[in-house]
């Protein structure tokens, strides 16, 4: 085994990089590259490395490369191939060294023409893998279990000109895949990088896959499959690297073409948030104010799917949901006398006790009270986070927003700050399908604690939050400059500021400490809440900042070239949340709008008096931020 990749892949990726050029001994496309910080933030590294010792000896053809998957995902290498090259040599070698359970990733409408369905019909499997039935060739092997065999029926699968459905038994020993229909990009795994793989060779889109393993039995990981491809005189890449990869061609094309943006709302999902005890009405407000100024015409819009129970699960406890949405559910149940039976049928004392324990040790009164849409509430602000990471994972926009997320202050366990769900923790976990390295950036007046607390163990998530931090202000966290905890350790990052922070203030902080967490940490995507209760005019009083700061902070973020995901968040006077979120809407698509500029008509123009315009007035207070503080809160914070 001495070449990874068959002949024509190689060829291919090194024909669609338009001949790369060795930078700092790194193999980098040199038309199709912006910069270096690009090549570095894609992790191009391991590609283009596996093109390094390219040989166009045509009888290394259609042999197997180790494709890695994430370290957090299964952690395992597999050896794939190109199906229509499949031989009894090569079969032989993948099941001495692996687990010997071939599949064959293949796409959807191939597996349609050959008549093979799914194996079960709600697969309970992890990772959603699909599997189908299981086929042998029908003509010309044995049993279909040895080499030849399997080789044989691997070969069929892959040839396109055969459209038999009979030409496969079922029952047999090779597993077929189905795989997602955008591949790696819509799900990063094994299957889908068997398909664009071959793809990319320009052959037809079947690839056999098996997961390698050690001789006591156990799952290569990483240093293991590196030691074996060294040993073998193979090649290895990860799935990052192919999603990379596809990530660039991508940005390539469109080079010329403004960046799509996708806003995810619906009258559902704005419905639900007007209902949030905290910020009654907000979100009608906001997304009047983007309509008015014609950025609907801008963006893509996209409605949220509202989440199941058991995608809240992906973060939060059973127990927690269980009692929101039944406590939810007794609250807006019909009156006692319209349902025919007594108070005391309904609730003893005991029961009121028990439900009143529960919602104080799942944080659901003071702060966080039921209310009637509470259930639509979660599953809409939930959604619209999910669907928009969905959209940035598949490739369909480079900047996805969801002004009605953002709710950073929710626990696993329990509701906190006004914050019912932390949408954010499972968009950033939707986000890990495809992107090995996310990095949150966290605007809010207030500390970022549920997204810190939820990643600080973890050091494939940077957390970034810029905050007023003074003893006895909500959360009382984010006052030390780096915390994180074992591999988490160096990935939580504060900037905690004292009162009357001003634009100047906030962005030289900001500024100086984002940069170096985004070169030093070379994320794949970024997830920016927006909470704007740092805005003069918001009822805190607490920072001094106009929607300048905003705007100039996601201008920087956007200059990145990065894949972003902006978040709503905090902020208490609903007519500076629309100004600033509307402002930030604009940017996002490559527009801004001043200050000075006029509120349009529109059905709430009247709450924009008396001034009318989108200007927010600050205060006049002193900054206690000065140089000599900001600047050690800049040195301790970037102690990376």
């Amino acid at each position: 085994m001495k070449e990874v990749l068959c002949h024509g892949l190689l060829k291919c990726i090194n024909e669609l990089c338009m001949g790369p050029v060795e930078v700092d001994g790194v193999l980098t496309p040199r038309s199709r590259m912006y910069n270096r910080d690009l090549a570095a933030v894609l992790n191009f590294r391991h590609i283009f490395h596996s093109l390094r010792d390219y040989d166009e000896t045509p009888e290394r053809n259609g042999e197997g490369i180790i494709v890695m998957d994430n370290e957090d995902r299964e952690n395992e290498g597999d050896l794939i191939f190109a199906a229509e090259l499949a031989t009894p040599e090569l079969l032989a070698f993948t099941i001495r060294y692996s687990s010997g359970y071939i599949c064959v990733g293949m796409d959807p409408d191939r597996l349609d023409e050959l008549e093979l369905p799914l194996m079960v019909k709600d697969s309970t499997d992890p990772l959603r893998t699909q599997y189908t039935v299981s086929v042998d060739a029908a003509d010309g092997g044995t049993t279909g279990i040895s080499a030849a065999d399997r080789s044989r029926t691997i070969r069929l699968l892959g040839d396109f000109s055969n459209k038999e459905p009979a030409s496969l038994r079922r029952p047999g020993h090779v597993l077929p895949l189905r795989a997602r229909k955008n591949g790696v990009l819509e799900r990063g795994g094994h299957t889908e990088a068997a398909i664009d793989l071959t793809r990319l060779a320009g052959l037809n889109p079947a690839g056999a896959l098996c997961e390698l393993v050690n001789d006591d039995g156990t799952m290569k990981r990483r240093d293991d499959c590196t030691a074996f491809a060294r040993e073998h005189g193979l090649k290895l890449i990860t799935i990052s690297d192919l999603v990379a990869y596809h990530r660039l061609q991508k940005m390539s094309a469109q080079q010329t073409v403004a960046a799509t943006v996708v806003l995810v709302r619906s009258a559902q999902s704005i419905r639900a948030a007007d209902a949030l005890p905290s910020n009654p009405g907000r979100s009608s407000r906001v997304h009047a104010l983007i309509d008015a100024f014609g950025l609907g015409g801008n963006v893509d819009i996209v409605q949220p799917v509202p989440l199941t129970n058991a995608d809240l699960a992906r973060f939060h406890s059973t127990d927690y949901i269980n009692c929101l949405l039944s406590e939810a559910s007794k609250d807006s149940s019909p009156d006692e006398e319209d349902s025919g039976r007594s108070s005391a049928d309904n609730n003893s004392d005991s029961d009121s006790l028990d439900d009143k324990a529960a919602l104080s040790r799942h944080g659901l009164m003071y702060d966080c009270p039921l209310f009637d849409e509470v259930e639509d509430y979660v599953r809409y602000v939930g959604g619209g986070t999910v669907t928009a990471a969905n959209v940035l994972a598949s490739g369909q926009a480079r900047i996805a927003i969801n002004w009605e997320g953002g709710r950073h202050h929710a626990k696993r366990n329990n509701a906190s700050g006004f914050c019912y769900v932390n949408d954010i923790v499972l968009g950033i976990l939707q986000l890990q399908k495809q992107f090995a390295k996310v990095l949150y950036i966290d605007l809010d007046l207030h500390h970022g604690d549920g997204v810190q607390d939820a990643f600080i163990y973890s050091d494939k998530i940077t957390t970034l939050s810029i905050h007023h931090y003074s003893r006895g202000f909500y959360p009382n966290t984010g006052g030390s400059g780096i915390e994180g905890k074992g591999r988490g350790a160096k990935h939580s990052v504060n900037i905690p500021l004292s009162r009357g922070a001003s634009d100047s203030s906030f962005l030289r902080a900001f500024s100086a400490v984002a940069s170096r967490v985004a070169t030093s940490f070379a994320p794949g995507v970024v997830v920016v809440q927006c909470g704007c209760d740092g805005l003069a005019g918001d009822p805190y009083k607490v920072f001094n900042l106009t929607t300048d700061a905003f705007a100039s902070v996601l201008k920087l973020i956007v200059s990145w070239n990065l894949p972003v995901l902006l978040l709503g968040g905090g902020g208490y006077n609903t007519a500076d949340c629309a100004r600033c979120w509307t402002r930030l809407t604009a940017v996002a698509c490559g527009r801004d709008i001043a200050p000075a500029v006029d509120i349009p008509e529109h059905a709430y123009l009247d709450e924009y008096a008396p001034a009318f315009d989108m200007h927010v007035e600050k205060m006049l207070v002193g900054d206690e931020n000065t140089n000599s503080t900001i600047d050690a809160i800049i040195a301790q914070a970037t102690r990376l």
